[in-house]
This record gives C-alpha cells, sequence and structure tokens, in this order.
C-alpha cells in the first residue's frame, strides 16, 4: 500500500482512503506509525448519501453484503476516471466482483442523487 500512496503523491495526486475503510483498519496504536505516516499523504473521502446509494445498489448487484468493500467499490466507481482507477484491498475476491458490477452500470445525477442508468 504504501508504495501506491507515494506513487500517486510522487504524480501529484492523492491516494484516496474511504472513511469507513480507514474505520476497519485504525486503531490509534503506536504500532501504527506506518499507516499514519501513509493516511497523511492520502485525502478521506467521507460516506455521503450519494456513495451510500451506490454502494447499496453495487452490493444487490454483486451479491457482496460487505458494507466497507461495497463503499470502497463505489468511491471507485464515482472516480472521474474509473479505467484508471487502483484498489488496495486484501479481499481481492469482493472488490473484484463489486467493481465488475459497478463497470455494468452507467451512473448519472439526476437532481443531486446519483442514479444507474441503463
Amino acid at each position: 500500500m504504501w508504495a501506491l500512496v507515494e506513487a500517486a503523491y510522487d504524480a501529484g495526486d492523492r491516494a484516496q482512503v474511504p472513511a469507513c475503510a480507514l474505520e476497519q483498519v485504525w486503531n490509534g496504536e503506536p504500532t501504527q506509525a506506518r499507516l499514519n505516516q501513509a493516511l497523511k499523504l492520502c485525502r478521506t473521502i467521507p460516506l455521503d448519501e450519494d456513495m451510500a446509494h451506490i454502494a447499496g445498489r453495487l452490493r444487490l448487484l454483486s451479491g457482496i453484503d460487505d458494507v466497507t468493500d461495497a463503499s470502497v467499490a463505489a468511491a471507485a466507481a464515482m472516480a472521474t476516471n474509473f479505467s484508471r482507477v487502483v484498489v488496495a484491498t486484501s479481499d481481492e475476491n469482493d472488490i473484484s466482483q463489486l467493481l465488475r458490477a459497478a463497470q455494468s452500470v452507467r451512473w448519472r445525477p439526476i437532481a443531486g442523487v446519483i442514479a444507474a442508468g441503463a
């Protein structure tokens, strides 16, 4: 993960970490000093209503029930350049199913809500 964070930072970008994924790994112990250093180079993405809607839809389409993984996939789906998104995960199977579901749906904003279209 550190190499991905550094590569993004060196390219003038910031790795993005969904807040729910941060909550799943963070405990604040001194043993997490390296993680803390990496997070300083990242942007934390809050779980807002739009992301929650997308995550819920991805859970339905993929059959994956993990809310955190679905939120990570939703954050990727909401990225401006989805085809270039890199997702770092320890759960490759679930994330890949969720990302396949995200690719099968065209997302569009409708009056402040992100909706799935055909």
